[in-house]
């Protein structure tokens, strides 16, 4: 599984001379955690909604008089578009992050990757696994059940 497939949530970016507000409103209206701070459609960094409410409300500062550069967390952690999986997964452990944009191979933001979006991901793996499981269970009883026919029957 690489990382551009498994993603599910809308990319939303600005600029690092946006308004906190209209990061907060991009957030609202868009139903996201997070937006992407680029400049040439490279990531130079991401504002997040705890963002938001730690470095702004939290802090007490004014959020009116305020840019994504102010609140912004700079050299963002990416991950290469290709990515497998395990390897977003481990970069989202090492670094305590639940969001990694991804690049492709110049650099450039193609999508973000969620804890949300693993989880439902591997949710779905595991079910495929369950079913798995389940079909080889049936199988065997099935097989079992012939046997004690035949055995029944005496041939």
């Amino acid at each position: 599984m690489a990382a551009r497939r498994k993603t599910r949530k809308m990319l939303i970016t600005a600029t690092p001379e946006k308004s906190v507000r209209t990061l907060a409103m991009l957030m609202r209206d868009r139903h996201v955690g997070a937006v992407v701070i680029v400049e040439k459609n490279r990531p130079v960094g991401i504002v997040t909604d705890r963002d938001l409410v730690s470095r702004v409300v939290a802090a007490g500062r004014d959020p009116l008089g305020l840019t994504a550069k102010d609140v912004m967390t700079a050299n963002v952690v990416v991950a290469r578009e290709g990515t497998p999986v395990a390897d977003a997964t481990e970069l989202m452990r090492a670094h305590g992050i639940r969001r990694v944009p991804v690049v492709n191979g110049r650099g450039r933001l193609v999508n973000v990757m969620t804890l949300d979006d693993l989880l439902v991901v591997l949710g779905g793996e595991i079910a495929d696994l369950g079913r798995a499981v389940l079909a080889g269970m049936r199988k065997e009883y099935l097989r079992g059940r012939a046997i004690g026919r035949r055995a029944a029957l005496g041939k």
